[in-house]
């Protein structure tokens, strides 16, 4: 039997039912009602610049990395001025591209360094798309400053 790299809020459910014998044993839906106000409020707290402990796996935190040279070659695009260029130069369409020239890469990072759990290694966090947005967001209106990390590609 494969084992599942990701893990769905029908698992995690599952899971409790099976191992929580203390008291009544929620519905499903305020089962995952409680999950996804916790992880609302854990996403918020990262994007404050705070940093989230996650009991025995590590902390989560938005980490700011300045670029490397060879990094410049590949800049992300700018659609939104990309766009407006179009419609302003419509010759440059599928040419020219709008690139973003900031000299930092910001990202949430699982930090596993003080984990005392096995196979930390093995770990993969991804933010969901939203939060990722938010902190783009948050990012290009200049509404606050993350600290830099340590570098270690």
């Amino acid at each position: 039997m494969r084992t599942p790299i990701d893990y769905s809020t029908a698992d995690y459910y599952k899971f409790y039912k099976k191992n929580y014998t203390k008291g009544p044993i929620l519905d499903f839906k305020t089962f995952r009602s409680i999950l996804f106000q916790y992880n609302k409020l854990c996403s918020e707290e990262i994007l404050k610049g705070r940093v989230v402990r996650i009991t025995g796996i590590g902390n989560l935190y938005v980490r700011k990395n300045k670029r490397f040279k060879e990094d410049f070659k590949d800049l992300p695009i700018n659609w939104r001025a990309t766009n407006k260029m179009w419609l302003e130069k419509p010759e440059l369409k599928g040419v020219k591209y709008v690139r973003y020239t900031d000299m930092f890469v910001y990202r949430i990072y699982l930090d596993i360094k003080e984990s005392k759990t096995k196979y930390t290694n093995r770990y993969k966090f991804q933010a969901v798309r939203d939060v990722n947005r938010d902190l783009a967001k948050i990012i290009i209106n200049k509404e606050r400053d993350y600290f830099i990390g340590i570098n270690n590609r």
